[in-house]
């Protein structure tokens, strides 16, 4: 039976992660609200008094010879992710790599429709996964934040979905690679214009794959967690080549010179009236 200072290291750790989680949801929020200023500055007091809180936790569990570090706990854990090689699979290992775990965590994968049974039973002790399957995990299955990875990424911001098209499928059907691009700008608008219609459009189309719906809770919470947009963030690419290395997943880091050729969807996006995204230089070998 655990010991009363137990029980209050453990309650001190919840509260801490509970204001980092806090702090992350006030940060995008307030990110999001740059065209809105008093809101956003009310916003911005939150996030403030909420860092306080934050190191406030974190000095009391110090004090008392305790760490906030959850590295260790993970040693003998197994963690799940979608597929072996994908976003997060690569992003995990990676990490894992960092921090000299390589080994020490098992990894095993499983569709994300599959992971919260897999939680519940304990079939698996953690999950890395894109939305809406990581808030379903916290919001249904009682599952904790122990690590955000957009605080491992420059202003928070990396690609998980990306849409790619082969060379000469390009070449060979320029207009219908148009067509796609402008459905793709037309739906990002609707999403960020009509979220509410734009959840409800997405729940339908889980319900359609999976059988059932989720709820309205986790489709908030996954909204708030991702930013949906045409730019695909080319600057992280050759960083995303690498991580293939360190995960472990490719011997060789793969050229990406090339790779980003923007040129039809920024014509997409100026007859819109709608900036240019960057190709961050790799859109010529």
């Amino acid at each position: 039976m655990a010991s009363a200072e137990e029980r209050l290291m453990e309650w001190l750790r919840d509260a801490h992660a509970m204001e980092e989680q806090a702090e992350q949801m006030l940060s995008s929020t307030a990110h999001r609200l740059k065209d809105y200023p008093e809101l956003r500055l009310k916003i911005v007091k939150h996030l403030e008094e909420t860092r306080r809180q934050s190191i406030a936790v974190r000095g009391c569990i110090e004090r008392r010879g305790g760490t906030i570090s959850f590295i260790k706990d993970l040693v003998g854990k197994t963690v799940v992710t979608p597929q072996l090689g994908n976003t997060q699979d690569v992003s995990l290992k990676k990490w894992l790599a960092q921090n000299n775990l390589t080994g020490k965590v098992r990894v095993t994968n499983l569709e994300n429709a599959q992971t919260l049974d897999a939680f519940k039973k304990g079939d698996v002790d953690a999950a890395w996964l894109p939305e809406p399957w990581s808030s379903r995990l916290v919001l249904d299955a009682g599952a904790k934040v122990l690590l955000d990875e957009a605080s491992l990424w420059p202003d928070g911001k990396f690609p998980t979905t990306v849409l790619i098209v082969r060379t000469q499928f390009l070449q060979e059907h320029p207009e219908t690679v148009k067509a796609l691009l402008t459905g793709l700008v037309a739906a990002i608008d609707f999403s960020n214009t009509n979220q509410a219609d734009a959840k409800t459009v997405v729940n339908d189309q889980l319900k359609a794959a999976t059988g059932k719906a989720l709820k309205p809770a986790v489709i908030d919470r996954a909204f708030e967690h991702i930013q949906i947009t045409a730019d695909p963030i080319a600057s992280t690419f050759p960083q995303l080549a690498k991580d293939q290395v360190t995960a472990g997943i490719a011997k060789e880091a793969p050229d990406v010179a090339g790779f980003a050729d923007l040129g039809p969807l920024n014509d997409v996006l100026s007859k819109a009236g709608k900036p240019a995204v960057d190709a961050a230089g790799l859109d010529s070998k």
